[in-house]
């Protein structure tokens, strides 16, 4: 007769085929994740570069300054007195325009989704 050991042998072997198939699996659909990831990556950078190329050409002026202010936080500058109140005060210029241009652009985002679904 069988002790409940050898028994339960093959079934085990059995459930390592099967979790080593599901690892595959698994293995296989993150493989595919991350191609869909990478391809949107690229995407995005395509996309981003020429809006950037187009805006450089069409308002040098605006990209150079654009520029210098990445250059001033990269530097450090905003830990300085000047920097903190160039920040002040362009929070409190620039950020109500801006939350509500990114807001409509939400809010268009959606509608465009939800128009594209129902059709």
């Amino acid at each position: 007769m069988e002790t409940n050991e050898t028994a339960s042998r093959p079934r085990a072997s059995n459930n390592s085929s099967a979790s080593k198939k599901a690892r595959a699996e698994e293995d296989d659909s993150l493989k595919v994740v991350a191609d869909e990831a990478v391809r949107s990556v690229g995407a995005l950078y395509k996309v981003v570069n020429e809006s950037l190329q187009r805006q450089t050409e069409e308002a040098p002026y605006v990209a150079l300054g654009a520029a210098a202010a990445v250059g001033f936080i990269v530097g450090g500058g905003l830990a300085s007195p000047l920097g903190q109140a160039l920040l002040r005060s362009s929070v409190r210029t620039f950020g109500g325009p801006l939350l509500q241009s990114v807001l409509n652009a939400s809010v268009e985002a959606v509608e465009r989704r939800s128009s594209s679904k129902s059709e």
